[in-house]
């Protein structure tokens, strides 16, 4: 137990706020109620109220460990974090290509294409089914698309504002200045943490201090997301850390085990207790930890959106290898007609030529759209129809 914190500090202290600063360093502080109003619920899970919800910026006061809600934090900074977000010429599909215009001129045009690889596209055959199961035919598939002046220069445009970004990036700055004297700052940060703490700024609401006066983005829990020495995705890991230990310890005085991994109180089996059969040392521990335990979840969450952007940062580096390596097949085409075929079968696969294709000459490279590879045979085309097929039924094979 501290024995430094007299009077008030004291107080709260024993009532479990073992994580507050002291009074001197708080404003407009209101304490926790023991019976949550707003029509919370009487379960001792992380209640929903309004109270959290369009907190966009102060009023209301200090929130109550039920106000908190992880789901409104998050929609408030994710919405945020979207509107800032560039919108490329890239990765857009065939018919917002086909629709999209720089100052009213078309930005992407059909490939002026004539004799077989215009009937390429127009004139094959395919047989499709609708929703219903009903057999359909159509005809032809999109002829390629290709950049128009105007798509050039929407497309040298935005390549020239990338560049600026990147020249501006090298350029000597505050945070340079202070990496040389080995002072953290957000520019020094890893690529995720710099991500996670974009995706959590914009919320300036209330905080468990009272109102956020300071216009600065603030968590719910008064933590600065966005600080000039700090690293408000490490100090979220180390906040898990902190409060699963304190969490543990607290359960272990009154001969209960919390699980961490589970969030919850736990029996011997580990498997987690219902809340209807607390008994009177359980209630207390929910009673003494409602704070501690919705900063716990809060943060518990955070960490798996930490961990869905890692998931995610692998599966881009993977995608841009592969570009890398389907982008280096196409600079190898023979001719504009090799070009294309090879583009088509990455397309229709997903990934570029095996090294054996590619060795190949540019007429076993024919797109035809059949088969995992894009270049197997026509299912109409049987191959061998007479002749003795079949025979793999084991047993003796008579010659009379």
């Amino acid at each position: 137990m501290a024995t430094f914190y007299t009077g008030v500090d004291k107080q709260r202290y024993d009532a479990g706020e073992k994580f507050l600063p002291m009074n001197k360093f708080l404003a407009s502080y209101t304490p926790p109620k023991t019976n949550l109003e707003a029509g919370v619920t009487t379960s001792y899970g992380i209640p929903n109220t309004n109270a959290f919800i369009n907190s966009g910026g102060g009023g209301g006061g200090a929130l109550q460990a039920g106000d908190i809600n992880f789901d409104d934090f998050n929609r408030i900074t994710t919405e945020n974090y979207m509107r800032k977000q560039p919108t490329p010429l890239v990765d857009m599909n065939y018919n917002q290509r086909i629709q999209d215009k720089f100052f009213g001129m078309p930005t992407y045009q059909k490939q002026e294409l004539t004799g077989p690889d215009l009937g390429e596209y127009i004139g094959g055959q395919e047989t499709g089914y609708t929703p219903s199961g009903e057999q359909e035919f159509y005809y032809g598939t999109d002829v390629p698309l290709e950049l128009t002046g105007a798509g050039k220069m929407k497309q040298g445009l935005q390549n020239t504002k990338e560049k600026v970004a990147a020249m501006m990036g090298k350029l000597p700055t505050i945070g340079n200045f202070l990496n040389k004297f080995g002072i953290q700052n957000f520019e020094s940060l890893s690529p995720l943490d710099q991500q996670f703490i974009k995706q959590s700024s914009g919320y300036r609401g209330p905080t468990v201090f009272g109102d956020n006066t300071s216009g600065l983005n603030k968590d719910p829990f008064g933590l600065n997301v966005e600080s000039l020495f700090g690293n408000y995705a490490e100090a979220v890991r180390g906040d898990v850390d902190k409060l699963s230990g304190h969490l543990t310890k607290s359960a272990e005085k009154r001969g209960l085990t919390f699980d961490p991994v589970q969030g919850a109180l736990v029996d011997a089996a580990g498997n987690v207790i219902d809340e209807e059969d607390y008994d009177k040392a359980m209630i207390d521990f929910m009673d003494m930890n409602k704070m501690n335990l919705s900063r716990f979840n809060f943060r518990t969450k955070q960490i798996e959106k930490q961990k869905q952007n890692e998931l995610v940062h692998q599966q881009q580096k993977i995608d841009a290898a592969n570009k890398a390596a389907m982008d280096k097949q196409q600079a190898q085409a023979t001719s504009a007609a090799d070009l294309q075929n090879i583009k088509n079968i990455q397309e229709y696969t997903g990934q570029g030529l095996s090294d054996y294709r590619m060795s190949r000459p540019e007429s076993e490279r024919q797109f035809t759209g059949h088969g995992k590879s894009g270049m197997g045979r026509d299912p109409e085309d049987k191959m061998a129809t007479g002749g003795r097929v079949g025979l793999r039924y084991g047993g003796l094979l008579s010659i009379l």
